[in-house]
């Protein structure tokens, strides 16, 4: 009696709505309660800035404007860079968008999975497909938007399609799909692609050897030759767009952070037993693959045990496999360099054996005389087991992987919110906003990515975090308008940078430097001193918009406007939240669908100038003097033209109280 027919099988359709089912689903939960509910931090942030630059360009100039761009500067991951480049243009730029988009990964990573366990029956198929779903890797796959985990896959399942079975004249479209996914492990994270290049290698060389060993009519040396060149080509003209622009960059980031002055940044200094299982069952593994490692290697065992039992000879193809897993695995595990990411081949390549394993107990089960009913047990105990062991992404950025409380996630928002307005001058000038060190929250490319957000033009932060030389901090902070000082104490600030140790050298320069005043003294979200703003620009006084204002939406590149606010009726008013120091100055910046629209400023009963908008929806910049304000003085704008109580009757692109003393 057979459970479950041995012809049945799982359609491509059910296989791409389980990936798109369970991406959406991690983007929810993260949104909610992950990572996603935390603001966007490295690395994942650097390829954000990147892609909404590229984006910006290519609104403003079109296609012209990608590939000048591209030209005098290649991006470092062309993959992560158009992952959230289409995210962006597809949604807006929104923190959960790439991670939407990663879905695609998991559905070409199901997909796979379905074609390589293709001859078995559909239960089997299905238990697979959720066991693997069940790795934590899927996680890392669908939330996090640096390329590391994507070229992992890449690679191993390149190395799965050269070895797996007779390369050496095997059909055109399995040598296009091996060059292919190569070619994209190239793009995908260009600054490995020596190891990339030499795990190829060795699998093209596995591979031919192997199908002399195999076949009683060894193939000709030429057909050898031929047939690899073949797939080297087509990855060399795949890649060689990137390369052309790019490799001279590549190569001097390898050069840098492996052999000069950023070797030891990213070292690990760990015990010969830790490094060695740092990417098996120690830090990164854990992360990583979790159960699913002791898992794996009992389904290996099982398959070989029950391969013996069935007199069914091991092919020399999973030794040659073997072996390219164990150059792998020497490339990641021999350097000082540590990280989940770094390393994350060795989870692809051991979740390619899983699978390849799983398929060939399900082919065993096959030549019992009870298979259907074993097989079906095996295939419960995957879907149990799978959902025993499932857990939601959350890579912890320090410390362990919980969930931080609401209050704490909001602050960290509030925190960035604060200091880009705290940090905007009070000139047309523009921002250059420095930070001597930096946090796990707070730093440049979070500032850039925020104020990219919002449309706000002329704000640039920058940093030298990897770096504790004082000199060059001062020199640094003598190019900012706005210095940003972290306190050695904060919770979140990064100590294993070099940066962490110049932080009191460097604060004592910026508080006596003349030209720098403090114009913010911020909390941190979670504990520590507090976060000095120091700015050479007037400082703007802190207000809140009241009646007559409604939210503020936006930005809107289409129309190339910023984070905007409309008031709405006859009036609106401000109040002031701190004194000004001096003489305060109202800032606007603003347009009016009304013609002939006069904005009236009134403090205390008394007019303290208009501005005028002569023209319909051209945006106007006025200056209107408010002398010395106090703790809450209200103002207000009254608006000559309007249509209604409730109608929109001027848009304003930025409203700000400048105290100029």
């Amino acid at each position: 009696m057979q459970l479950f027919p041995p012809n049945g099988r799982v359609g491509y359709i059910p296989v791409v709505l389980l990936g798109l089912a369970f991406s959406i689903a991690c983007v929810v939960q993260s949104l909610r309660q992950g990572q996603l509910s935390a603001p966007v931090t490295y690395d994942d942030v650097t390829y954000f800035v990147d892609a909404t630059r590229r984006l910006q360009s290519f609104y403003n100039n079109g296609f012209r404007g990608l590939i000048d761009g591209y030209i005098s500067s290649a991006p470092h991951s062309p993959t992560a860079t158009g992952v959230a480049f289409i995210a962006f243009m597809l949604f807006g730029v929104r923190d959960w968008a790439p991670a939407l988009v990663n879905g695609s990964f998991v559905v070409l990573l199901l997909l796979a999975v379905r074609h390589l366990l293709r001859d078995l029956p559909g239960h089997a198929v299905m238990a697979v497909l959720a066991a693997a779903l069940a790795w934590p890797v899927m996680g890392f796959l669908v939330i996090e938007s640096r390329p590391d985990v994507v070229n992992g896959f890449l690679v191993a399942f390149g190395c799965v399609v050269v070895v797996e079975k007779r390369w050496i004249g095997c059909d055109r479209i399995r040598l296009v799909v091996a060059a292919v996914l190569f070619a994209a492990a190239l793009l995908t994270k260009p600054s490995v692609f020596p190891i990339t290049l030499a795990l190829y290698g060795a699998s093209l060389l596995a591979a031919s050897l192997v199908d002399l060993l195999e076949r009683r009519e060894s193939p000709s040396l030429r057909l050898i030759v031929f047939q690899n060149l073949q797939a080297v080509l087509i990855t060399t003209l795949i890649v060689a767009p990137h390369y052309i622009f790019g490799l001279k960059a590549e190569i001097n980031y390898i050069l840098l952070t492996t052999f000069g002055a950023e070797k030891d940044l990213w070292a690990v200094k760990l015990p010969p037993y830790e490094h060695l299982t740092y990417y098996l069952w120690g830090t990164a593994g854990v992360r990583t693959m979790g159960s699913w490692f002791y898992i794996s290697i009992g389904a290996m065992l099982a398959a070989g045990i029950a391969a013996l039992f069935q007199r069914r000879a091991l092919s020399p193809r999973l030794a040659s496999l073997a072996f390219v897993f164990l150059v792998s695995f020497c490339f990641v595990t021999i350097p000082a360099h540590k990280s989940v990411f770094l390393g994350i081949q060795t989870t692809a390549f051991m979740f390619v054996f899983f699978l390849l394993a799983c398929r060939s107990l399900f082919q065993a089960f096959e030549g019992l005389s009870a298979g259907s009913i074993v097989a079906a047990v095996v295939s419960v105990a995957l879907l149990a087991t799978s959902a025993a062991t499932f857990q939601w992404h959350w890579h912890a950025r320090s410390g362990v992987p919980v969930l931080e409380p609401a209050q704490i996630l909001a602050a960290r928002r509030a925190l960035l919110d604060a200091v880009i307005v705290a940090a905007r001058p009070g000139t047309s000038e523009g921002a250059r906003v420095y930070l001597p060190q930096i946090s796990s929250y707070l730093n440049s490319e979070t500032l850039n990515y925020e104020v990219l957000k919002r449309g706000i033009d002329a704000f640039e932060a920058f940093d030298s975090h990897r770096s504790g030389d004082v000199a060059e901090h001062v020199a640094q902070i003598a190019t900012a308008t706005t210095v940003v000082v972290i306190s050695p104490d904060d919770n979140d600030v990064v100590r294993w940078l070099p940066s962490y140790r110049s932080i009191p050298a460097v604060a004592a320069a910026v508080r006596s430097d003349p030209g720098f005043r403090l114009v913010a003294s911020l909390m941190p979200p979670v504990s520590g001193g507090m976060i000095e703003i120091y700015s050479r620009g007037p400082a703007l006084v802190p207000m809140t918009f009241r009646d007559g204002f409604l939210p503020e939406e936006g930005p809107y590149p289409k129309w190339n406007l910023p984070r905007v606010r409309w008031a709405v009726g006859a009036s609106a008013r401000l109040m002031v939240r701190e004194p000004s120091s001096g003489t305060a100055v109202l800032r606007l910046r603003a347009r009016s669908p009304l013609a002939d629209q006069i904005v009236e400023v009134m403090a205390a009963g008394t007019r303290r100038g208009e501005c005028r908008m002569p023209t319909a929806d051209q945006v106007v910049s006025c200056e209107i003097p408010l002398g010395v304000v106090q703790r809450a003085d209200l103002l207000e704008l009254r608006f000559k033209q309007s249509v209604s109580e409730k109608g929109q009757t001027v848009l304003f692109l930025d409203v700000s109280i400048v105290d100029v003393m």
